[in-house]
């Protein structure tokens, strides 16, 4: 799924992400090395939901991959059958087309948004 992400006020969501994250209670770790193929993911460990970021995204990457993680977190955490996840075939694409609605709509919002209280 292609999203637009908006070039003028990219730092601005970006944090604007960071902060909706913290007060939703999801931790986020980047600079990491992913591998290849693999520039985030979400995890929900001992009822603390996180998201690793790669280290390789650049700032219009990171929001993108970060709303798209966001979504995975307020979506699927808890409910993910990896063994069929993995298996990449329709639940896979159901859910990442789920991830990917939801930052479209995600990175809309907060681009049109002046102030973190509005979402």
């Amino acid at each position: 799924m292609n999203i637009d992400v908006p070039k003028n006020n990219d730092s601005g969501i970006l944090h604007r992400l960071f902060e909706l994250a913290h007060k939703r209670g999801i931790k986020i770790y980047s600079d990491f090395d992913l591998g290849e193929n693999i520039f985030g993911l979400c995890v929900n460990f001992d009822g603390i939901k996180r998201i690793g970021l790669s280290s390789r995204l650049s700032l219009h990457a990171a929001i993108y991959v970060l709303s798209h993680e966001l979504g995975h977190c307020q979506l699927h955490a808890a409910k993910v059958n990896y063994a069929l996840y993995h298996k990449r075939d329709n639940y896979y694409d159901s859910i990442e087309q789920q991830a990917d609605r939801f930052a479209a709509k995600l990175i809309k919002v907060l681009s049109r948004s002046k102030s973190p209280n509005e979402y």
